[in-house]
């Protein structure tokens, strides 16, 4: 059995594509050099591994046919579905190749190890990149203020300015 801690999800099988059972990968994560062997399908609660017959970029997302699924209505059982690749799959380079919007979904935690909210969003049409928390809680995401980053356990330490947080010691 695959477990959660063994994948690393990284979008959605957004919508079919042709008739053949083709589907369209919409990713939020995906390293550019990565070519899996296999994807991860959660189904009923279950981590679902299938194997990737054939894997390529179109436009901003990605077709993929999976074996066993070779029609439009077996596609169509995955479609809406969340994607997930096995990190024993993943270059030894990821965590360089990992876009701001992989960070959805990560745990932020200040320099003492206080949690500070949840990744919602990640703003990055200016010069200053932005991160959402769940709390609406809004981060400037700057190297200098990064400390810590953990792919495997999906949170980010940072040295938050003073006042830019009001903590309860």
């Amino acid at each position: 059995m695959i477990t959660s801690q063994e994948i690393l999800p990284v979008g959605t099988f957004r919508k079919t594509h042709g008739k053949q059972g083709e589907l369209c990968l919409t990713a939020e994560a995906f390293p550019e050099s990565l070519r899996p062997q296999f994807v991860v399908v959660t189904l009923d609660g279950i981590n679902v591994p299938f194997v990737v017959q054939s894997f390529r970029q179109h436009g901003a997302d990605y077709l993929l046919c999976l074996e066993d699924i070779d029609s439009e209505e077996r596609a169509r059982m995955l479609q809406g579905k969340p994607v997930a690749v096995l990190r024993r799959e993943l270059p030894a380079d990821y965590e360089e190749q990992l876009p701001v919007s992989g960070l959805i979904g990560f745990s932020v935690m200040n320099e003492k190890q206080q949690r500070l909210g949840t990744i919602t969003d990640v703003d990055d049409q200016t010069a200053n990149v932005l991160i959402r928390l769940d709390n609406d809680l809004v981060l400037p995401l700057h190297d200098d203020l990064i400390e810590e980053v953990s792919i495997e356990q999906r949170y980010l330490v940072m040295t938050i300015p003073e006042g830019l947080v009001a903590m309860d010691n």
